[in-house]
């Protein structure tokens, strides 16, 4: 019989600090509190993934209302703050409201326990389907103060690096960046003078933001080059983490998290805006863990509180986790598509 490992911290723990998750997700509701002060307005919205107008409602979030599509099953925020609206949000939001204290603090971890063994999987699986690196350019959307480029440029992965980053607060760090340009805008404002440039353009949980997701793709078609290929990694309506606690996931926010797609949805809407399907696979670690620290906090009489006792052995945890990784079935999900026309 295996000893039984217990007590270790996990690394959901390690990786988000629960005294800064708690004070971001304070700060995350005073913020929405305060919009929805302001009277913005709203509208009706079908699935942007499918488009379908048929769905139930999933849960709910300061008033802000998340429907389950019934055809491909991901989640959206419906009805949602018009563009301009989202865009007056967005400009209320000062820096260090997110996650700006957290992330200087837990960055060596986090590059060498997520984002060095991501860029691993990835590397595999896009040499697995045929595309050779290094490649001549690479784009990231949504590159934050730049930890997976540090972590590409480690592997020499391109000649040449795109940063893509509408926060101001992350310009300068950016710009520290070798052999990197740095775009301090959304990705629909990115200038023509760079489409069909890029070779290979990594999404790292950016799809769950955008007002409008086919505006959003057409844009990152027109920057790739014909056969350039697509690499997102992002949230997953079908995790087990999002299935069980819904509204209480983890990175759950209104208004930043507007979307939630399904391994379906997400095909559909790629292949809609002119991509070819190429792989799925999973890049979740931590729902198991996630799970575990959610229903340790619970009271005891709640049905989800005895998974604390099941779930404090980690043994039981790794091995949970491993399964959910073999069906597809974990919170984060990778993709690569090829652009087609």
């Amino acid at each position: 019989m295996r000893d039984l490992k217990k007590n270790k911290k996990s690394l959901f723990e390690t990786s988000k600090p629960s005294k800064y998750r708690q004070k971001i997700s304070k700060n995350l509701n005073l913020l929405v509190d305060e919009f929805l002060d302001n009277n913005p307005k709203f509208e009706e919205f079908h699935c942007p993934f499918c488009n379908s107008d048929k769905s139930n409602k999933y849960f709910a979030l300061q008033g802000m209302i998340y429907l389950r599509c019934l055809d491909c099953h991901s989640i959206y925020n419906s009805p949602r703050p018009t563009l301009q609206s989202l865009n007056d949000f967005y400009e209320l939001q000062p820096a260090e409201v997110v996650d700006n204290e957290m992330l200087p603090t837990v960055k060596e971890f986090r590059v060498e326990k997520i984002m060095k063994p991501r860029w691993k999987l990835l590397q595999n699986r896009l040499k697995k389907n045929g595309i050779k690196l290094p490649v001549e350019t690479i784009m990231e959307v949504g590159a934050g103060i730049g930890h997976f480029i540090e972590v590409l440029q480690s592997t020499n992965a391109a000649n040449k690096y795109v940063a893509v980053e509408p926060a101001k607060a992350c310009e300068d760090l950016l710009k520290k960046l070798e052999r990197t340009e740095v775009l301090c805008c959304k990705l629909e404002s990115v200038s023509p003078s760079n489409f069909e440039t890029i070779d290979l353009l990594f999404l790292n949980s950016v799809i769950e933001h955008p007002h409008s997701l086919d505006i959003f793709f057409q844009s990152a078609r027109k920057l790739l080059k014909i056969g350039g290929v697509l690499s997102l990694v992002d949230m997953h309506s079908g995790g087990m983490d999002i299935e069980l606690l819904r509204g209480d996931a983890q990175n759950v926010n209104p208004f930043f998290i507007l979307q939630i797609g399904s391994i379906e949805g997400i095909k559909r809407l790629f292949e809609r805006n002119g991509f070819e399907f190429i792989d799925v696979f999973s890049i979740g670690e931590m729902d198991v863990d996630i799970i575990y620290e959610y229903s340790s906090q619970l009271d005891v009489n709640h049905p989800l509180f005895g998974l604390s006792h099941f779930l404090s052995n980690e043994s039981i945890r790794d091995d949970l986790q491993e399964l959910l990784k073999k069906h597809l079935a974990t919170g984060y999900n990778g993709f690569l598509f090829e652009r087609v026309k």
